[in-house]
């Protein structure tokens, strides 16, 4: 028997490979800018990339976003497909978000900052608390 998946996961899942997309291109690309940092660094007159910090770090955010991003396409196919692992990643993935939103609502001092933040930490609650109060989606997830 095939499972019918709900209207609110097939959404959840397709914004979680845009997101993955985001994250793969946007992964590349500070990866590429590290690269070019730590490899034309060698040069006296390139006193310029000092703004954009170590290229190492730069380097490894970069590998840590395309991982990021893929992790995302397997949530998101994991989520359409009906996967408990998959609603826990996500949910993982919501509380570490929610968490880095209260570390800068803290030491974050601008009011468009703790504004948009609360809006962040909103919406992702609100994401979890679909995820697990819905009867519709909790019998999709509980089939087998």
């Amino acid at each position: 028997m095939v499972k019918k998946t709900p209207r609110y996961i097939k959404w959840l899942s397709v914004g979680m490979y845009f997101v993955a997309l985001f994250c793969l291109f946007l992964g590349l690309i500070i990866f590429l800018v590290g690269y070019s940092i730590e490899k034309y660094s060698q040069n006296p007159n390139a006193n310029y990339y000092d703004n954009l910090g170590s290229p190492m770090l730069t380097i490894l955010l970069g590998i840590s976003l395309f991982f990021i991003g893929t992790i995302f396409i397997f949530a998101g196919a994991g989520l359409w497909k009906g996967k408990r692992w998959a609603r826990t990643l996500i949910v993982l993935n919501v509380l570490i978000l929610i968490l880095i939103g209260i570390y800068e609502i803290i030491f974050v001092n601008t009011l468009a900052g703790i504004l948009i933040e609360l809006i962040v930490i909103s919406s992702l609650g609100s994401v979890v608390l679909k995820l697990f109060s819905d009867p519709e989606i909790n019998r999709f997830f509980e089939e087998k």
